[in-house]
């Protein structure tokens, strides 16, 4: 493509061979034909790669890339944004798929209102049930919303999920030099998506939201962006957790230590029963040695309580400072 196009749709996938087509087949079919279908295999070894390629040989408008060992959503996220070519961009994981009109749909609110994000609803499929969040108030539908920040940290559960949201693509260039090298270079495999809204909503102008539904969400473990909880092993746990800390003191900084309650909200739901579940698999002092760095990074474990976490016996020397690299 010569030209800038509208769109980038970016698909990173990892073992997703026998979902892919439905992902990438989404994408084709949209009726905005003018789109950048961009690839990017995180070290797949199923076959997902000759699924992209077989599309690619049929379909000009599809660019593959390949990260040399595999290094998790995060890093190739951020690696997908800063290849995309087009003026906006959807995230869509390669075992979900995209509603055929979204496209088109949310390039026309953008332009019509002059927003950098454009928010629409998806459908969820998760054990044989289809739901579907609808916009509680319809006097919203295309309403623009200044001051995206404010508005996202007002609502009562912090959501995160980049995959229903259209992003202008030079806001999110602007969102990743906000979030920095030291976290874009980060192994962070769950929750990372949050970050990357607190920042693209804090250097972004404006937001709409449409009740359109754009995405179809399936709930499955062990893709990219969903890894497996079933069985998981203590140090994945622990990198799960550590991902999650480094997330949160992340927008912390960016929110410059303001909007703890609902920072608060989202460990309770999360981050605080993980910890609950890493103390039952390690040995008291293996937990506390993984506890540690993060009780004394910059007042995040006191914000956070993080003590309780710990028997008082392990807290009797206060652990030195840690920076995150």
């Amino acid at each position: 493509m010569e030209m800038q196009p509208p769109v980038t749709v970016f698909i990173p996938f990892h073992e997703d061979a026998p979902f892919l087509e439905r992902a990438i087949g989404s994408v084709r079919a949209q009726t905005l034909e003018n789109i950048e279908i961009l690839c990017i295999d995180d070290g797949s070894t199923d076959g997902s790669v000759a699924i992209a390629e077989e599309f690619a040989r049929g379909d000009g408008r599809i660019r593959i890339l390949h990260n040399e060992s595999n290094l998790g959503i995060n890093r190739t996220r951020c690696r997908g944004i800063r290849e995309a070519r087009g003026e906006f961009i959807f995230s869509l994981d390669g075992d979900d798929a995209l509603e055929p009109n979204i496209a088109s749909i949310a390039l026309g609110y953008a332009r019509k209102l002059r927003v950098d994000i454009v928010e629409f609803q998806e459908r969820i499929h998760t054990n044989g049930m289809n739901m579907h969040w609808r916009l509680q108030d319809k006097t919203a539908n295309g309403k623009v919303r200044r001051e995206p920040l404010k508005y996202l940290l007002h609502q009562h559960i912090l959501c995160g999920h980049l995959h229903h949201r259209m992003v202008r693509r030079e806001v999110y260039l602007a969102a990743l030099d906000l979030l920095g090298d030291a976290f874009c270079n980060a192994s962070i495999s769950l929750y990372e998506d949050l970050a990357h809204t607190v920042a693209i909503c804090k250097v972004a102008d404006c937001w709409t939201k449409i009740n359109q539904i754009g995405y179809h969400y399936f709930t499955r473990r062990g893709s990219i962006s969903k890894p497996d909880d079933t069985t998981i092993s203590a140090e994945k746990l622990r990198q799960l957790i550590a991902g999650q800390i480094v997330v949160i003191h992340r927008i912390l900084e960016i929110l410059h230590h303001r909007q703890r309650p609902i920072l608060l909200r989202f460990a309770a739901l999360h981050l605080f029963p993980a910890l609950e579940w890493l103390q039952k698999l390690l040995s008291p002092g293996d937990y506390a040695d993984f506890l540690a760095p993060f009780l004394g990074q910059n007042k995040f474990g006191k914000i956070f309580s993080l003590e309780k976490f710990l028997p008082a016996k392990l807290l009797a020397t206060p652990p030195e400072e840690v920076i995150f690299t």
